[in-house]
Parts: C-alpha cells; sequence; structure tokens
C-alpha cells in the first residue's frame, strides 16, 4: 500500500511546487508591472510641479515693474519711429499701419482719394473702392524712399503687392491679400521691436515648462493605461498638471513685460504726445506733424481739431483729394476710418512674438517727420 501511494504523493507534491512557482512568478510579474508604473506616475507628477514651477518663477521674476532707464535710447521718443512706439504703447500697437499710411501721405508718398458719397460719411465704415489709396512717387526715387522711413516703404510696397507704380491706386479697406501682407510685416517689425524693448527671453526655463510638462502628460497616459487604480489617479493628476503647464507656457511667454528702454519710451512718448496735444495748432504744417501720432493714439478728438484747422485756413493738403468741397467732418471722418479698417490685420493677428533673432537688432525709423517735439519741424504742408 505504501510502494502504492509513494508516487501518487510524488506527483502531488511536484504539480503544486510547479503551480506556487507559477503564482509566485505571476506576482512577481505584477508586482514589477505597478512598480514601474507607479514610478512613472510620481516622476510625471514631479515633472508636472517642476513645469509649472518654472513657469511661476518666470511670473515672480517679472512681477516687479522694471524701473524706467534714464535715458531712452534713442534720446527722442520719436526718433524710435511709429512702429516701435506703437509696439510698447499697448492699443496703439495695432494702428501702427494706419498711422503709418497717414505719415506716408503727409511726406507725399502716397496721397488719400476720398471719393465717398455724402451720405458715406456719416459713419467709420468704407464701402468698396469709395477710399483708396494712391502711390504718388516713382518707385525708384530715392528721395521718397528716404522720406518713407525704414518702416513706411516697405509698408507702401505691402499695399502695392511690392510692385507699386506712379498713379497706382488700392482700397483702403483691407481685403485678404492685403491683410495677410500687413499682419507679415507686423510679426516681422514687433518681433525686431521685442528683441529691443521686452525682458530677455527666459528660454531655460521655458524649456524646463515645456519639457516637463510633455513628459508629465506622456508618464500620466502610461500610468493610466497600464497602472492598477491607486496609479491611475497619480497618472490622472501628473497628466492635468502637464497640460495645465502647456495651457499655461504660451499666455506667460507672450505676456513677457517691457524691459527698462521699453517702460522708458512708452512713458516718454505719451507725455511728449500729451504736452503736444495741449499746444496751438495753427498751420497745415502742424497738422502733418501731428496727425499720424493722432492715428496712432486713436485720439480722434484731435483728429477732428486738426481737420478744424484745415478747413479754418483753407489750405487743403495735396495728398488729400475728395470728390466734394472740403470739409472736416468728411476729412475726420475717413481719417478715422482709415484707422480703423488698417487696423483690424493687426488685431486678428492675435498674441504677437516675444523674440526674434537677436542679430537683427532695433532700428529707429528714420525718415518721414521729425517727431512731435516742436510745431512747424515736420513734413511741411502745400496747400492747393
Amino acid at each position: 500500500m505504501g510502494r502504492l501511494l509513494a508516487p501518487a504523493l510524488h506527483g502531488v507534491d511536484s504539480t503544486v511546487t510547479v503551480d506556487v512557482g507559477v503564482r509566485v512568478e505571476s506576482l512577481a510579474t505584477q508586482v514589477a508591472e505597478r512598480s514601474w508604473t507607479t514610478s512613472a506616475a510620481v516622476v510625471a507628477v514631479f515633472m508636472g510641479l517642476v513645469a509649472l514651477g518654472a513657469l511661476g518663477l518666470i511670473v515672480v521674476s517679472w512681477v516687479r515693474r522694471p524701473k524706467a532707464a534714464e535715458t531712452t535710447t534713442p534720446s527722442a521718443p520719436w526718433q524710435a519711429g511709429i512702429v516701435a512706439i506703437g509696439y510698447v504703447s499697448g492699443e496703439a500697437a495695432e494702428r501702427w499701419p494706419s498711422a503709418t499710411i497717414v505719415q506716408l501721405a503727409c511726406a507725399r508718398v502716397v496721397s488719400i482719394v476720398d471719393e465717398r458719397s455724402d451720405r458715406d460719411t456719416d459713419d467709420d465704415e468704407l464701402p468698396s473702392n469709395a477710399v483708396k489709396i494712391r502711390f504718388e512717387v516713382a518707385p525708384d526715387d530715392a528721395l521718397a524712399r528716404s522720406r518713407a522711413g525704414t518702416s513706411g516703404w516697405p509698408l507702401a510696397l505691402a499695399l502695392f503687392d511690392g510692385h507699386p507704380t506712379l498713379g497706382a491706386e488700392v482700397p483702403a479697406v483691407s481685403n485678404a491679400d492685403l491683410a495677410r501682407r500687413i499682419r507679415d510685416m507686423t510679426i516681422e517689425r514687433f518681433g525686431t521691436a521685442a528683441v529691443r524693448y521686452r525682458v530677455e527671453a527666459p528660454v531655460t526655463r521655458v524649456k524646463v515648462a515645456t519639457f516637463g510638462g510633455y513628459f508629465a502628460v506622456g508618464g500620466g497616459l502610461l500610468a493610466v493605461a497600464f497602472g492598477a487604480a491607486g496609479t491611475i489617479s497619480l497618472g490622472i493628476l501628473a497628466a492635468a498638471l502637464g497640460v495645465l503647464a502647456l495651457v499655461l507656457r504660451p499666455i506667460v511667454v507672450r505676456r513677457t513685460p517691457l524691459n527698462a528702454e521699453g517702460v522708458s519710451l512708452a512713458e516718454d512718448a505719451r507725455r511728449a504726445w500729451e504736452q503736444f496735444a495741449h499746444r496751438p495748432v495753427t498751420t497745415v504744417a502742424d497738422v502733418e506733424l501731428a496727425l499720424p501720432w493722432a492715428v496712432l493714439y486713436g485720439d480722434w478728438q484731435m483728429v477732428q481739431r486738426l481737420a478744424e484747422v484745415i478747413e479754418h485756413t483753407r489750405s487743403v493738403p495735396s495728398w488729400y483729394r475728395s470728390r466734394g468741397a472740403f470739409s472736416s467732418t468728411r476729412f475726420t471722418s475717413c481719417v478715422t476710418a482709415i484707422g480703423v479698417h488698417l487696423s483690424q490685420p493687426v488685431r486678428r493677428t492675435g498674441p504677437l512674438p516675444w523674440a526674434v533673432d537677436s542679430s537683427s537688432g532695433g532700428t529707429a525709423d528714420e525718415g518721414i517727420g521729425a517727431g512731435f517735439d516742436g510745431l512747424g519741424d515736420g513734413a511741411g504742408g502745400d496747400g492747393d
């Protein structure tokens, strides 16, 4: 009997040993799997916190308002040009194309042709082809190019699709092609201005926030896909932190504040304009000096005041051509409409670039008009 039971017991013992071994191996495998998913989830949560911490350090470093520079380079704010002053002046940024077009008109590079009917002058809407911009110089005119300036001449070329001819006309209403060209110029010009007038880009912290955000999302998703119940909650937390970091990153980056020079330029330009706006304006030369800056700052009451000077002096500038007799109301509505319509491409551009290749530098906008430090120093005004 014992001889018969011994082999049977030996077989049972072998079966139990094999089964226990398989279960131990399976348990070890599960523990290992849970271990790496848990580790991945923990590391992902940590990286998400690191990414948010990097963004927080950027914000903290920018909370303190930079002290205005003792001197602005260039020394007079208007020498920086309409693009630079618009860039550092908040909402004025969107009106730089309109202000530059008016400045080009005052420099006799282009003219404004107002063919609206009387019923179309009551609001700021422009019927198609009712107001046109006319190119008034030869494309190879070096003197005109000099008067137009470093920002004015490229915009003049953009208006006419890069191939202006003497007498060519385009509607002042922005179409899709013109809007695209203005947006491209805005990104290029404002990118250059950002290098000079914005705080230096925190490249390392931005990279840390980006890498940490992506790592947190990836690790979190792996933990959710392969982890146990406890690990899944960690994975969801990690992914949420990563997504939050990646969403906040472009917002923080685009809020890069002005540096000391940018703050100083914005304050000096605004102060100079406010002082100028209270000075007497008596001639068309004074009007042409002030008008582009009134458009840039959206001071439409000042535009009306300047139009009344033209009407009072009966010296209509040659760059404004109307189908009817000159009236201050008609002139104001025309300039205001141009200001509104040509600002739309910039407004729709959305957040603008915060940095470009620093080798491009920032250049003063030499050419049209000296600025508004004194009356009568800008472009001269001839009357018809």
